[in-house]
């Protein structure tokens, strides 16, 4: 069989006898590749092993790393309808089934001897407790009954933490942590670094600008974020893409119209799923012309459009005429409508979109395009310290820090925006029997 590249403390996992394992495993260390080689030998040896993670992306993970590990060796992961199982029956009896921790349901009642769950820190504690572990039971024909839970660090502050806490040194529990500098084809026979210095520290770099966790103090097993302090930092793991996101339902689009030199940016959304968002360079004179591609690209009229009324946006109001069943203009930088909470507007809806995703994170996965471009731009958005109101850095500072605008996070948190119309309802109803839809 081909070789699984995984680090050596991931090893311990595949011949540890301990019902319960734990991996702390940093970006890159190859965490989802070591449940893939569990899964193969769950194959080999006849186990009913349930694999599961907090979205069905995540989760697919570890199978999609398994399928490709096959198919170097000629064989196949064939999908079984009927038990929604994962089979090779090349190599043995095992069967794989895949759930994700946003359909608690479809897991209820499933018995299986051996459970994976891929970044364990972000499933909710109740999950874990309550719906999966519940799952195992004895009686396969390999004995084993094992619980498997890997996770990318979280902070210190969380279910996943304690857990291990509570249980390290246990006689039943195995807990390893390791980086990609465990990694076995990263190292030479004695042991020291296969690559160069500067590589290395150019890795770290990456790792730092990535808002990935720095190095040395994933290897002294502290978690520490470099942007801690900002809103989206735990939510921005769940961003992931959807194949098939939910396209039924009112369909919202944010604009945030440029200033000189920058793009506009336009995002459509349906509840959490983002449907399309696209920029541009666009002016004054090219804005209508752009928004009408991208709803010809969406395939259908929105419902309403929330667009940046400040800086050019005062003289777009004509250029959203017909485009929508409703139109609202937003001024980021006016007063906010919970006056006691918030000091401008601006901060007021990044906070409402950081509630949003925190409340629906675990109800269905999102479709996210430009993935990497929307965490980039609000992985830096963060609270001024010492201020009685809520108040974000300034959009210069962020500014610097990505070396650009932050278009695509302004439109989008726009496409999630609450009008402030209090009789939103009842317009609607008005506008339907006044024939304008």
């Amino acid at each position: 069989m081909a070789k699984f590249q995984i680090s050596p403390q991931q090893g311990q996992m595949l011949l540890s006898g301990k019902p319960f394992n734990a991996m702390m495993c940093g970006r890159g260390s190859g965490k989802t590749l070591t449940l893939a080689a569990l899964m193969l030998r769950s194959i080999k040896d006849g186990d009913d092993h349930i694999h599961t993670g907090p979205t069905h992306s995540q989760a697919s993970e570890a199978i999609d790393q398994l399928r490709e590990v096959l198919a170097s060796e000629g064989l196949a992961l064939q999908r079984t309808a009927k038990d929604n199982g994962y089979h090779c029956k090349e190599l043995g009896d095992g069967r794989i089934r895949c759930f994700s921790g946003v359909k608690e349901n479809n897991l209820r009642s499933k018995n299986c001897n051996i459970l994976t769950m891929d970044e364990a820190a972000y499933c909710t504690q109740s999950f874990f407790k309550n719906i999966a572990y519940p799952c195992l039971r004895k009686g396969s024909l390999s004995g084993r009954t094992q619980a498997y839970l890997a996770s990318s660090p979280l902070g210190p502050e969380n279910w996943f933490s304690d857990y291990v806490k509570q249980n390290d040194g246990s006689s039943d529990f195995l807990f390893v942590h390791s980086t990609y500098r465990d990694i076995a084809h990263l190292l030479k026979p004695d042991g020291s670094p296969a690559l160069t210095e500067n590589w290395m520290k150019g890795i770290e770099l990456l790792y730092k600008d990535e808002d990935q966790l720095i190095v040395d103090r994933e290897l002294n097993g502290l978690v520490v974020s470099n942007v801690s302090d900002g809103l989206f930092v735990n939510l921005l793991k769940n961003l992931v893409p959807n194949d098939k996101p939910v396209t039924y339902g009112r369909i919202c689009v944010g604009v945030d119209i440029a200033d000189e030199g920058d793009y506009t940016s336009a995002t459509a959304r349906t509840d959490n799923n983002i449907l399309l968002i696209d920029k541009e360079k666009t002016n004054p004179d090219t804005l209508r012309p752009f928004l009408q591609k991208f709803i010809a690209r969406l395939g259908k009229k929105p419902d309403i459009i929330n667009y940046d009324a400040s800086g050019l946006g005062r003289y777009a109001k004509a250029s959203f005429d017909g485009l929508a069943n409703m139109v609202h203009p937003i001024k980021f930088g006016e007063s906010a409508i919970r006056k006691d909470l918030y000091e401008k507007r601006r901060a007021e809806l990044y906070d409402d979109f950081a509630n949003f995703l925190r409340d629906k994170v675990y109800v269905c996965p999102h479709a996210m395009p430009f993935i990497r471009e929307l965490k980039d731009d609000l992985k830096y958005v963060r609270r001024l310290p010492d201020n009685n109101k809520m108040c974000l850095i300034p959009k210069k500072d962020i500014k610097k820090l990505i070396k650009r605008s932050p278009d695509v996070g302004d439109g989008t948190v726009l496409a999630f925006a609450k009008t402030n119309a209090q009789n939103y309802e009842s317009i609607v109803k008005k506008a339907a029997s006044m024939g304008h839809f």
